[in-house]
C-alpha cells in the first residue's frame, strides 16, 4: 500500500486512490499528496483497516485510524449507479384479432373463412396439425390489416388442431389455438405469446 505522508487538518483530511478505487479492483490509499499548511496536525502515521486484512478492495467501506491521536475517519466507496430496470414488454397494438367461419358438420368443420388482423411490420405464423391439413406451418409478414388464410377454406376432419401465432419483436403478441371437433363448435383458447415463445402463455395483469 502507499501512505502519502504529510500534515493535514481534520476538517480537510481526505483519501486519494490510485488508480481510482472501484469495488473488485485493487488501489493503494493514501493521504493527499500536497497536503495544505497545518493548523491542528494530526500526525502521519496511519493504520488501513479493510476489514478483511487485505489491500483488495472488497467491500464499500475501510476505518483510517491515526495511531498516534485515536482519531478514525471512515470512507465509503462511491455507491456504483443502480442499473435501471428494463422497460416493461408492452402488447401489439393495435392488439391482433383472430376469426375463424365455418360449418359444423357430421364430420368436422368446413372453414369459410380464417383471417387475421395485425399491425403492419407482425408475423403471422399459422401451423396446422391433423390428416386433413393442407399444410404444416405458413408464416408471413404483415402487410396490411387483415391477412386471410384461403388455405384452411376447406372441411377439416375431427383432432385437427390449427394455431396461430402473431408475433413482433420486442412486444407481446397473440397465440389462438383451434380443435376441430365432431358435431360441435371448434374449441378455441386465446392466449398471450411472449417474445421467442412458440407457445401461448398467460397474458400480463395490470
Amino acid at each position: 500500500m502507499r501512505v502519502a505522508l504529510g500534515y493535514a487538518t481534520a476538517a480537510v483530511l481526505a483519501l486519494t486512490a490510485a488508480p481510482p478505487a472501484a469495488l473488485g479492483q485493487t488501489a493503494d490509499f493514501g493521504l493527499p499528496e500536497a497536503p495544505l499548511p497545518p493548523e491542528q496536525p494530526i500526525a502521519t502515521d496511519w493504520s488501513w483497516d479493510f476489514g478483511d486484512g487485505s489491500v483488495s478492495v472488497t467491500d464499500d467501506s475501510l476505518t483510517v485510524i491515526d495511531t498516534d491521536s485515536g482519531v478514525s475517519m471512515d470512507w465509503n466507496a462511491p455507491a456504483s449507479e443502480p442499473t435501471p430496470p428494463a422497460a416493461p414488454l408492452r402488447l401489439l397494438s393495435p392488439f391482433p384479432v383472430v376469426r375463424l367461419q365455418g360449418v359444423v358438420t357430421g364430420g368436422g368443420t368446413r372453414v369459410v373463412r380464417l383471417t387475421i388482423q395485425a399491425p403492419p411490420g407482425a408475423r403471422a405464423t399459422v401451423r396446422c396439425g391433423g390428416r386433413s391439413c393442407p399444410f404444416r406451418r405458413i408464416s408471413r409478414i404483415v402487410k396490411g390489416e387483415t391477412v386471410r388464410v384461403r388455405r384452411l377454406e376447406r372441411s377439416l376432419r375431427p383432432g385437427t388442431v390449427i394455431e396461430v401465432l402473431v408475433s413482433r419483436t420486442g412486444r407481446i403478441g397473440k397465440y389462438t389455438r383451434f380443435v376441430i371437433r365432431r358435431g360441435e363448435v371448434p374449441k378455441r383458447i386465446d392466449l398471450c405469446l411472449w417474445p421467442g415463445a412458440s407457445r401461448g402463455s398467460d397474458c400480463p395483469v395490470d
